[in-house]
């Protein structure tokens, strides 16, 4: 997996923002030549090699997303009722898009994720957040942890669901935007993995996020379908 070394700042007011993230993450600031940095801006971006992707909330078609998150029927439905009092664990936290409309749906989110640039970047989006109650209430709920989500095995029965998205590394050949383009070159493949190592251990809901026409891996408890992607929920 890539991963930053360094994160990178021109303009000075963005000094003690980057500053933060070096001490945080244990990174170099402002260091010539590296192939993969986090650049901290007006709109921060993650680059590797020649590619370069930006993760924002309030522009694009995550945006217009979360202005209708009330009609996230897949997820809701995915999660149950009971959703808006439910402490998830969101294992493949990548950009933090499912984690963030979890947590405007109410549920206290645990998002994990190894890379530090994609941490970054999603921790970014909430930063330029606008102050807006429902969001501020949103990022209240959502707990950030860059950490390997096989660390957390043991604490799965303490969380009312478990969430593995690994869709970012489909091997299927699918129209890919500049975003999922990247993912698949930036990111290891493991979420087959993760599936396996959490149904193994004891939890109360695991959902599986898949492309539509994927193949279960084992028979699910429950299958809810969409246009392009489905959820298979396992629960115990």
């Amino acid at each position: 997996m890539s991963d930053i070394e360094t994160i990178n700042f021109v303009e000075e007011r963005y000094k003690k923002t980057a500053s933060h993230y070096a001490n945080k993450y244990e990174l170099n600031t402002n260091l010539p030549n590296t192939p993969c940095y986090v650049e901290i801006s007006d709109e921060s971006k993650l680059f590797f090699l020649d590619h370069s992707i930006s993760n924002s909330f309030v522009k694009g078609k995550f945006a217009s997303r979360i202005q209708k998150y009330q009609t996230e029927n897949l997820i809701k439905k995915a999660f149950g009722k009971n959703i808006s009092s439910m402490s998830i664990l969101d294992c493949t936290g990548g950009l933090g898009h499912d984690t963030f409309i979890l947590a405007l749906l109410g549920a206290n989110v645990t998002y994990v994720e190894q890379n530090k640039g994609l941490t970054i970047l999603f921790e970014e989006a909430l930063r330029c957040l606008p102050p807006t109650k429902y969001f501020i209430d949103a990022v209240k709920r959502i707990t950030v942890r860059q950490s390997d989500s096989r660390a957390f095995l043991e604490q799965a029965e303490h969380y009312d669901a478990i969430y593995i998205d690994p869709m970012f590394n489909s091997e299927k050949k699918l129209a890919r935007n500049k975003t999922m383009t990247f993912l698949d070159m930036y990111l290891d493949d493991h979420g087959n993995e993760l599936f396996d190592l959490f149904a193994a251990v004891n939890y109360k809901r695991l959902v599986v996020k898949k492309e539509g026409r994927a193949v279960s891996v084992k028979k699910p408890n429950l299958e809810i379908k969409g246009k392009s992607v489905k959820f298979d929920v396992y629960i115990k």
